[in-house]
């Protein structure tokens, strides 16, 4: 996507924000609730798969509308492994460690992954790009399909629907309220820089094709 971005338009850009959260939003809860009731091994694998399968249709795009569908369906494979992970923690203190771990890694990655990708674009071309996605997800896929030591961490498959008032216990928690308005605002900045960026660098690019 990275690679689309340095091309597109301010409003095109502002679609793939929307291609990125929708899937979050209508699908988040849903895979969290097969997550706790089910066996997540099965369905990663599944995704991993699909993920891979469908990475090099992107060598076929010859516009942005090809691209946002295309992005939809990738972003609901990601929001079921990102949703499910939590899952391959056998305990708290691992989840813990994990997401401590974890969180350092992705933000970082948020930034250097694209410009990783922008690179080995300009250098080595887009079937290259496509070739490292495809293997990674490919490695996902084989690790999971083969991992005999993941035990299932089955919250209670007889669990009853619990109605819960998020807003309530958030506006009701100052802490909680300051926390989530900050992520919010944090989130917000971000997606912001990484426009600023991608126009930055859709400009150098320009520059460099004159």
């Amino acid at each position: 996507m990275s690679i689309f971005i340095i091309k597109a338009s301010p409003l095109e850009i502002g679609f793939l924000g929307a291609c990125y959260a929708l899937p979050y939003y209508f699908l988040s809860s849903k895979y969290g609730k097969y997550s706790d009731n089910n066996n997540v091994k099965p369905l990663r694998a599944i995704l991993f798969l699909l993920c891979a399968l469908c990475t090099p249709l992107i060598l076929g795009a010859e516009s942005m509308y090809y691209v946002y569908p295309l992005l939809l369906f990738k972003m609901s494979l990601r929001v079921g492994l990102n949703t499910s992970m939590p899952k391959l923690n056998e305990n708290e203190a691992e989840a813990k460690e994990f997401y401590e771990i974890s969180g350092y890694l992705v933000n970082v990655s948020r930034v250097i992954i694209p410009l990783l990708i922008i690179f080995v674009y300009n250098e080595f071309g887009l079937y290259f790009v496509v070739f490292l996605s495809v293997i990674i997800n490919g490695i996902g896929f084989l690790v999971t399909a083969f991992d005999k030591d993941y035990s299932p961490n089955i919250t209670n498959n007889n669990a009853e629907d619990i109605s819960v008032d998020a807003k309530k216990i958030i506006y009701e928690n100052k802490t909680l309220f300051m926390l989530v308005s900050t992520y919010i605002m944090a989130s917000i900045s971000f997606y912001l820089s990484n426009d600023m960026l991608s126009v930055f660098l859709g400009t150098l690019v320009k520059k460099r094709v004159a």
